[in-house]
């Protein structure tokens, strides 16, 4: 009777230490957080659109992860994602000139507002490849600089 009581104490005491770390790796995970600049060449005024993609699904004319709209002054507007868990995202942007939340088209379907992509990724017909913008934000965060063209 004694040996099961201590057997049953070791197991307990087992389940319990393993229980406090997987609680203590769950609220110390880390998030970081991404901050997005976005420089166009010019003096306007208006709204810049930018998207955050988490992974090359959808990339880019999809949904996008999360997005964010930025004052642009000067040609420049910064936004800031927060509270991301550490890995690879890409992120596009656009200078949405009349503010219709949409990136306008000419009649082939290039953009007629400027855009641009993390690492300043350019497509030869059509958008670039999610790995071509993808980067990667530690639990430190990241800062990418995006230029609308």
């Amino acid at each position: 009777m004694h040996l099961q009581k201590v057997g049953l104490q070791k197991v307990g005491l087992a389940t319990l230490i393993l229980t406090m770390a997987i609680t203590s790796t769950a609220y110390t995970s880390s998030t970081a957080t991404l901050t997005v600049n976005t420089i166009e060449d010019s003096t306007r005024k208006g709204v810049v659109r930018i998207a955050l993609w988490h992974g090359e699904e959808g990339f880019p004319k999809g949904k996008p992860f999360r997005v964010a709209a930025a004052d642009m002054t000067n040609g420049k507007a910064t936004a800031a994602f927060n509270d991301l868990e550490p890995g690879d995202y890409a992120v596009s942007a656009f200078y949405d000139k009349n503010n219709d939340g949409k990136l306008d088209t000419n009649m082939v379907g290039k953009p007629t507002e400027p855009y641009g992509f993390s690492n300043d990724a350019r497509g030869t017909f059509g958008p670039p490849k999610y790995q071509e913008a993808r980067f990667t934000v530690t639990s430190a965060g990241q800062t990418v600089t995006v230029h609308l063209k």
